[in-house]
């Protein structure tokens, strides 16, 4: 209950961006500290992907975030006993993507044209309230970026979040 009033409340009201500097490896690993405990209970194993720069974005961090446990929740309730795998790399034309892929079942294609519309949602009464990927695509327009969906080489699902160039910089260390 307490999550699905924080998305409500987190896509109805307007909130004035606090912007800086973000390691993407940061970013990655506090968001699945948050989600640890989902991972184990829905058992679902996170595949290991070597993303060899140590990049970094300008943006909201909190924002961010919440946008990529967002696509991680879906992947976990989608690949429940299955696998996941969550990558990011500088584009080839400038600019960052973060992706998450599952096992599930993936994206049936009469949903992909609604399924960043809020309340649409293709689980259960109960279950999703259909504002997780409404958060992530509004995340994703305050940022300048955009939001990809497609079929994983894994099986199911692939949503990339594509932040746009001069968003990402190697960080020296």
């Amino acid at each position: 209950m307490e999550r699905i009033i924080r998305q409500l409340m987190d896509f109805a009201r307007p909130v004035k961006p606090v912007r800086g500097e973000i390691r993407v490896n940061e970013l990655v690993q506090s968001s699945l500290a948050q989600i640890d405990p989902e991972l184990e209970r829905h058992q679902v194993e996170i595949l290991p992907v070597e993303n060899g720069a140590d990049l970094h974005i300008h943006g909201d961090r909190l924002r961010l975030e919440q946008a990529l446990i967002n696509l991680l929740r879906n992947a976990i309730q989608a690949a429940s006993g299955g696998q996941l795998r969550l990558s990011w790399q500088a584009g080839v034309n400038g600019g960052l993507s973060i992706t998450v892929e599952d096992t599930g079942t993936g994206v049936e294609l009469q949903n992909v044209a609604h399924i960043l519309e809020p309340f649409f949602t293709t689980k259960p009464v109960g279950v999703g309230t259909g504002l997780g990927l409404a958060v992530v695509n509004a995340v994703m327009n305050e940022h300048g970026g955009r939001i990809e969906i497609g079929r994983s080489e894994l099986g199911g699902a692939l949503f990339r979040m594509w932040l746009p160039a001069g968003s990402d910089k190697e960080v020296s260390s």
